[in-house]
C-alpha cells in the first residue's frame, strides 16, 4: 500500500524520519539490498527491483545528521554511481538534504575533493536517472543529488522545498530577522514563497509535482522498456542533453511518411490532408537533413503539399541564415512551414520578413488567459494582425474552452489548436478517425 509513505513522512519539515522505510515501500517487496549500510550513513545506496526490473537507489537519510552529506557519504555515492553506470543499471534518487557537512573536521577528511567527485559523477553518469525531491534540497547538494539538468527526469512531492539554504537561516541573512523578532513571520513567508516546487514546475525546472503515493507508478512508467507511452516533456530534455534530437527528428519523419504512404495508397482524396511535424533546432541547422527529407519523399511517395514542418521561434532566430535556406529549399518542392510558439522567445517582428513561413503559431502562454488578461488579448491581436499583413495564416495554441475559441474567432485568428479542439492521440488514431488537431476559426 503506497499510502503507507504518508505514515512515515512527518508533517513538520524539521522532524527526522528513516528514509529506508520509504525505500522499502516504493520498491518491490523484499528486493532492497543496501550496500555499505554502516559507512557514510547519511546516504543510502541500494540495489532494488522496480516492477521486477533492477534499479540503483541513492537517497538521503534524515535520520542520520538530518541527511547532511558527509565526506564518507559522498565517497559512498560516487562508488555506487560508478557501479550502476558500469553495469547499465538505472538510477533513482530520493532527495532530502540540507547540504554538505562542512567545518575543520570535514576538511581534514577531504570533504571538498569528495564533493567535487560527487558532482562530477552525477554530471557524467550515462544510465537513465530520475530524481525525486522529497523535502529539503538546499545549496549545491541539490545539484550533486541530481537537481537541475543533471537527470533525465525530475519530479517533486508537495512537501519539497528548493533553496540556497534552510529558510530560517535565509531569513536571517536576507532580512536580518531571527525567530522571535518583530516582522520575522512576514520575512520568513517571503523567503518560503520562492522555495515552493510549484514555481519550479511552472517554468519546467521539474517535470511534475506528484503525490508521494503516486511515485512508484510514476517511476515504473518512466523506466518502462515495454513500449508504454512516455510524454515528450519527459524524454525531450534528456534527448537534448545527449544531442539526440536530430536522430529523433529523422525517426519521426521516416515513420510518419511511411504511415502516410500506407494510408493514402489508393485514396487520392486523403493526399490533401495536412500533417504537421515539429523539428528541432538541431535538424534546422543540419545541412544533411535536407537531403534526408528529400530522400524520404522519394521513398514513400508522400505529397510535399501535405506536409507542414513546424520550427520554434527560438530555433529559427538562433541561426537565421540557415533557417531561411532550410525553409526556402523545402518550400520549393511544396512543403509548408509554421513558426511555432511565437512570442515566447526572442520575439522580433522584423525577422519575420526574412522567414517565408506560411503559418504563425501564437504561443499558448498568451492565449490561455486571453479572456481575463487585457495584455494577453492585445498581444494575440497584435501578432494576428502582423501575421496577416505579412501574408501568413495564424494558429492559436492552448485553446481549451469554447469561450476562448469564440474570442479568437472574434479577432479573426485563422485556426485554433488545443485540448478544447482535440486531445493528443497516437498517429494511427489521428489518421484513421480524422479528429482535427486544429479547427478553423472562420
Amino acid at each position: 500500500d503506497q499510502s503507507a509513505i504518508l505514515d512515515v513522512l512527518p508533517d513538520k519539515r524539521t522532524q527526522v524520519y528513516d528514509m529506508r522505510k520509504i525505500v522499502a515501500i516504493l520498491f518491490d517487496r523484499d528486493s532492497v539490498f543496501e550496500l555499505k549500510a554502516r559507512f557514510g550513513r547519511p546516504a543510502i545506496t541500494a540495489l532494488a527491483r522496480l516492477d521486477g526490473k533492477p534499479v540503483g537507489v541513492i537517497a538521503n537519510n534524515p535520520m542520520v545528521g538530518g541527511g547532511a552529506l558527509s565526506a564518507d557519504a559522498c565517497r559512498k555515492i560516487v562508488d555506487f554511481t560508478v557501479l550502476c553506470d558500469s553495469f547499465n543499471i538505472p538510477l533513482v534518487r530520493l532527495m532530502d538534504t540540507p547540504g554538505f557537512v562542512v567545518g575543520l573536521d570535514a576538511e581534514r577528511r577531504g570533504a571538498p575533493g569528495h564533493i567535487m567527485n560527487f558532482m562530477n559523477a552525477t554530471c557524467l553518469v550515462t544510465v537513465p536517472s530520475i530524481t525525486v525531491i522529497v523535502r529539503k534540497a538546499y545549496g549545491r547538494a541539490y545539484v550533486a543529488m541530481g537537481g537541475g539538468r543533471h537527470n533525465d527526469d525530475m519530479v517533486a512531492w508537495p512537501t519539497a522545498e528548493v533553496s540556497f539554504m534552510d529558510p530560517v537561516f535565509a531569513t536571517n541573512i536576507v532580512h536580518g530577522r531571527s525567530p522571535g523578532d518583530e516582522g520575522f513571520e512576514a520575512a520568513f513567508a517571503d523567503i518560503q514563497k520562492d522555495t515552493e516546487v510549484w514555481n519550479m514546475a511552472s517554468i519546467f525546472s521539474l517535470q511534475d509535482v506528484i503525490k508521494p503515493q503516486e511515485t512508484r507508478a510514476y517511476l515504473i512508467r518512466m523506466l518502462d522498456e515495454d513500449g508504454g507511452p512516455i510524454p515528450p516533456g519527459a524524454f525531450i530534455p534528456a534527448a537534448e542533453r545527449y544531442n539526440l534530437m536530430g536522430s529523433i527528428d529523422r525517426w519521426v519523419v521516416q515513420r510518419t511518411f511511411a504511415h502516410l504512404s500506407r494510408h493514402t495508397a489508393g485514396h487520392a482524396e486523403r493526399a490533401f490532408y495536412t500533417c504537421a511535424i515539429n523539428l528541432s533546432g538541431a535538424s534546422v541547422g543540419d545541412e544533411t537533413f535536407l537531403e534526408f527529407v528529400a530522400q524520404q519523399f522519394r521513398a514513400h511517395a508522400v505529397t510535399p503539399e501535405s506536409i507542414c514542418f513546424e520550427i520554434t521561434e527560438t530555433a529559427a532566430i538562433a541561426d537565421l541564415a540557415k533557417a531561411t535556406v532550410f525553409i526556402k529549399e523545402l518550400k520549393k518542392i511544396g512543403c509548408r512551414f509554421a513558426l511555432d510558439d511565437f512570442g515566447s522567445g526572442l520575439s522580433s517582428f522584423a525577422y519575420l520578413k526574412n522567414l517565408p513561413v506560411d503559418y504563425l503559431k501564437i504561443d499558448g502562454v498568451f492565449v490561455k488567459d486571453i479572456l481575463q488578461d487585457p495584455i494577453d488579448y492585445a498581444m494575440v491581436k497584435s501578432i494576428n494582425e502582423i501575421g496577416h499583413v505579412m501574408g501568413m495564416q495564424t494558429i492559436a495554441e492552448f485553446v481549451e474552452t469554447e469561450a476562448i475559441f469564440l474570442k479568437l474567432k472574434e479577432i479573426e485568428v485563422d485556426f485554433a489548436q488545443g485540448y478544447g479542439i482535440s486531445q493528443p492521440a497516437p498517429l494511427e488514431d489521428k489518421v484513421s478517425l480524422r479528429p482535427r488537431a486544429t479547427k478553423s476559426c472562420q
